[in-house]
């Protein structure tokens, strides 16, 4: 899951995701993998079901369109559309 400071641009969170996501990709890929599974197909998914959760994420929080924090949802939904549009390169094996 991402952190909520993520939403809200705080410093360094961006890279500190990025990290933590591809580490816990390529870890995942590499069980997958010693497991038998297609890693291959697994890896073109990954932005589908990650935007999937997103979207999940932001219709909960459709009530807060008139909250202080209207920005939220919009950063929601445009990490979403990143996931989408974005094509994830196959994680290296840890």
């Amino acid at each position: 899951l991402r952190p909520s400071a993520l939403w809200a641009g705080a410093a360094g969170t961006r890279s500190w995701f990025e990290a933590a996501r591809a580490r816990f990709l390529s870890t995942y890929c590499a069980v997958a993998g010693s497991l038998g599974a297609d890693v291959t197909a697994r890896q073109r998914r990954v932005g589908a079901y990650e935007a999937a959760l997103l979207l999940k994420i932001a219709s909960r929080r459709v009530n807060r369109l008139g909250s202080p924090r209207p920005k939220e949802l919009t950063a929601i939904l445009a990490e979403a559309r990143r996931c989408l549009t974005t094509t994830t390169a196959p994680p290296e094996a840890a």
